[in-house]
């Protein structure tokens, strides 16, 4: 047997069996094995209990592991980032490639000040699901599914301005003892705000925070998944896959709001092509009204979701008013792209003020519809379209929230109005009869009281809570089926004050011109008010409240300057006075029961002996307003055969009237006419007694207190012509005046004839469109011409009686 052989054989021989074997060059040689020592034979055992028992602890931590021993932790962690005791009953961890945490019997408490309310929230069940590989690769948290079980949020605002809603942290003030040193929570916020450990501002450093742009609206708004970072740390907005929340709870108590409300919450789960939808279901009280709520949207997670438009469906009744708000927005985030349709319907639109913030005066029953959108600065109202009383109504509103009192830019239409729902801009209550339960008994109070002009208070902490600018154009105006013309209305409220820089309306070939200016004072407004009346044909006037049927061309100026709670207070303070003049006023059988009431009317004309069809030519007024009492300078009716003057007050500090009436005949026809006639009571209900003088002591009376200066003819030719009967009665009764010739002031030229037109102002500038005012005859007297007219008439007041 060659070498070789005998080395293939050795290769062949088992390795156990090789152990005892030498090799002695060219053959193999058995040798006797040696014994296993102790430390050989015991290796096998020592590994074979050692894994064993690896599987064992494996399997008992698995089976007796209690996550709850991280309890401690967490609270502690939770705590220290919302500043408030956090509660856990017991933790759950599910490992996988997605790993599912979940909390029992979750537990925020409430602030301290606040520790006798329920605690700020609750949760039966709070279940959090991570993928975490992306987390390996850089990729941010991910987190498919956040699910809450019964949650129960307790929100609360006293009525001092504390709130249980603010997680910021506390004030703490450093013990005496410890000047100079830091608590963690604070050394943690030095750090924070430096963005580097151990540094801080005072070594000039810096934090700095960058946003993704958004690509659709170029603001800096974290995008979803984006990476934002704040005082030089990164952090990822966690990616959400879903919030689905079961039984929710809300209750919200605000004491500041007198509001109480509790609200269902609730998501559901896509169904039937149909997304998954977040509904929300409130009731309570807001502001003291009732208020249930129905709200059913996209859920939380699609509100990220720009390619998406967000869902809105929103119904609210408060009291009884109803709001509707439904459409889509594509970023509801930034408010960008609403496509929203805005339904308001109620019985007084002043009762908006609580859910829009918006000061409107009382209006009759209204609907009205809109669209609703946003912009970077302003919420606009945009195509209106719907009625308020029996007058429609369109136009465009504007709000800007931004500013520190709201700002309303409102450009509104109609082309029908009736009067009467015009009544609450100006103190009255509106429509044809009272339509709310306050209006109700606003009016059963005005009815029971002795006040001729409307009392109700104007409320002035509304009034400042909303800057408006306003402009209206009614195209026809009518009251009980009669047209009168048209109105055009230009005014701004700013910081409470109101400056109505005109309120015009057109009358057939005539105009009614105003304007005015009401300032704040405590609860008090004062009020400054012009009335310029220029060739008004008075039956279509009075049509339009229903009641005249006689004809006749009225002009005149009306001014007050007062201050008090309503429009009833600031004339029974104010002063000022009227100058108005009556031009062929026809059957004065019509007339007076007309302007005087029909009871008053036909007793005047029965005291006074005037035959049934005597035309009225001529009634002049000229009356200062002194401190609420309104006197008599000049009043004087004149028909065909008789003139009579008058002498007296009316006092609206305690709506009373005095006033003394004497007829003379101009043929003296002395037996046809009594003696002096007497009006005393209140002005809702005088009384007319006869004077039982001679008609000759009565009228010389009478006309020794009457002053017919000629500074009142430019009034009187202003208002009705310079050819006009009244004009010519004044004239005569200068021939022989009981208290002297008044001097008589130069008269300007005429200037050019005025133009009316509004300008449609916008936000702090004109606007270059200009809408006519559609006022005839307006051109009968220039501006120039009518503020000579005005000065004049004051100078007389101020030079005295």
């Amino acid at each position: 047997m060659s070498r070789n052989s005998v080395q293939w054989q050795a290769f062949r021989i088992n390795p156990e069996e090789r152990a005892g074997m030498t090799d002695t060059g060219n053959r193999i040689v058995r040798t006797q094995p040696s014994p296993p020592s102790r430390q050989g034979r015991a290796v096998p055992p020592v590994r074979a209990i050692l894994a064993g028992s690896l599987c064992v602890a494996v399997l008992a931590l698995v089976i007796l592991w209690s996550w709850d021993w991280f309890i401690p932790l967490v609270e502690r962690r939770a705590g220290a980032a919302i500043h408030r005791k956090v509660t856990i009953a017991h933790l759950h961890v599910h490992p996988g490639r997605v790993i599912r945490v979940g909390a029992d019997d979750v537990r925020i408490e409430q602030p301290a000040g606040f520790d006798d309310l329920p605690p700020f929230a609750t949760a039966r069940r709070l279940d959090v699901s991570i993928r975490w590989w992306p987390l390996l690769w850089g990729g941010g948290l991910d987190l498919p599914l956040i699910a809450l079980d019964t949650p129960v949020v307790e929100i609360r605002e006293r009525a001092d301005g504390s709130t249980n809603y603010d997680f910021s942290a506390p004030d703490i003030k450093p013990d005496p003892g410890t000047k100079g040193t830091k608590t963690p929570d604070a050394a943690s916020a030095a750090v924070k705000a430096t963005g580097t450990t151990g540094t801080s501002k005072a070594d000039g450093a810096t934090s700095t925070t960058t946003a993704q742009p958004d690509a659709m609206t170029g603001g800096g708004t974290p995008s979803k998944g984006a990476s934002a970072t704040t005082d030089g740390d990164a952090t990822t907005i966690p990616r959400i896959g879903a919030i689905r929340i079961a039984n929710g709870q809300l209750h919200v108590v605000h004491a500041g709001l007198h509001t109480d409300m509790r609200g269902a919450v609730r998501t559901t789960d896509p169904a039937n092509g149909q997304d998954a939808r977040l509904l929300v279901d409130a009731q309570g009280t807001y502001v003291r009204q009732a208020i249930t709520g129905h709200f059913s949207g996209g859920t939380l997670v699609s509100l990220q979701n720009r390619t998406q438009p967000y869902p809105v469906d929103l119904d609210i009744r408060h009291g009884a008013t109803r709001l509707t708000l439904r459409g889509t927005i594509d970023d509801p985030l930034t408010l960008a792209g609403a496509r929203l349709r805005l339904s308001l319907a109620g019985p007084d639109m002043s009762l908006l003020y609580p859910l829009t913030g918006v000061v409107i005066p009382q209006t009759p029953p209204y609907r009205v519809v809109g669209n609703l959108d946003y912009s970077a600065a302003h919420i606009r109202f945009r195509d209106l379209d719907g009625h308020v009383g029996s007058s429609d109504l369109g136009g465009n509103l504007s709000i800007d929230p931004h500013q520190a009192v709201p700002f309303v830019d409102a450009d509104l239409h109609s082309r029908r109005v009736d009067l009467a729902d015009l009544g609450g801009f100006f103190g009255a209550t509106p429509g044809d009869r009272p339509s709310t339960a306050q209006q109700q008994a606003e009016a059963r109070a005005h009815a029971s009281s002795n006040a001729v002009l409307p009392s109700t208070p104007i409320n002035m902490p509304r009034l400042r809570a909303t800057n408006v600018h306003f402009a209206y154009h009614g195209d026809h105006i009518e009251n009980r089926h009669t047209p009168l013309d048209n109105i055009d209305v230009l005014a701004d409220i700013r910081d409470g004050v109101i400056d109505v820089h005109h309120l015009n309306f057109a009358v057939g070939s005539g105009t009614l011109a105003s304007n005015g200016t009401f300032t704040p004072h405590g609860d008090a407004v004062e009020a400054r008010i012009g009335i310029d009346l220029v060739r008004i044909n008075l039956s279509r006037l009075m049509q339009a409240a229903g009641r005249f049927q006689g004809s006749g061309i009225f002009g005149g100026h009306l001014a007050i300057h007062g201050t008090g709670t309503s429009l009833a207070g600031i004339v029974a303070n104010g002063d000022g006075g009227m100058t108005v003049a009556l031009d062929q006023g026809g059957d004065i059988s019509a007339v007076l029961p007309d302007l005087l009431g029909l009871e008053l009317g036909k007793a005047l004309l029965s005291i006074l002996g005037l035959p049934a069809k005597t035309d009225l030519k001529c009634m002049v007024a000229d009356m200062p307003l002194r401190q609420g009492v309104l006197d008599t300078r000049t009043f004087l009716i004149e028909t065909g055969d008789t003139r009579t003057v008058g002498k007296g007050s009316l006092d609206f500090r305690n709506n009373t009237i005095d006033y003394a009436l004497s007829t003379d005949s101009r043929h003296f026809a002395v037996g046809s006419f009594p003696g002096t006639l007497h009006i005393t009571g209140l002005l809702k209900k005088p009384s007319i007694v006869p004077g039982t003088e001679t008609i000759a002591r009565a009228v010389g009376s009478v006309l020794l207190g009457v002053v017919t200066p000629v500074a009142l003819l430019p009034t009187i030719e202003a208002g009705v012509g310079k050819q006009s009967l009244c004009a010519q009665a004044i004239r005569q009764m200068q021939d022989n005046p009981a208290s002297g010739k008044a001097p008589v002031a130069g008269r300007p030229q005429a200037a050019r004839r005025h133009q009316a037109a509004v300008g449609r102002r916008g936000t702090g500038k004109q606007a270059t469109a200009t809408r006519a005012t559609g006022i005839r005859g307006a051109g009968q007297l220039s501006a120039a011409e009518r503020a000579w007219i005005r000065a004049v008439w004051a100078a007389r007041l101020k030079a005295g009686h």
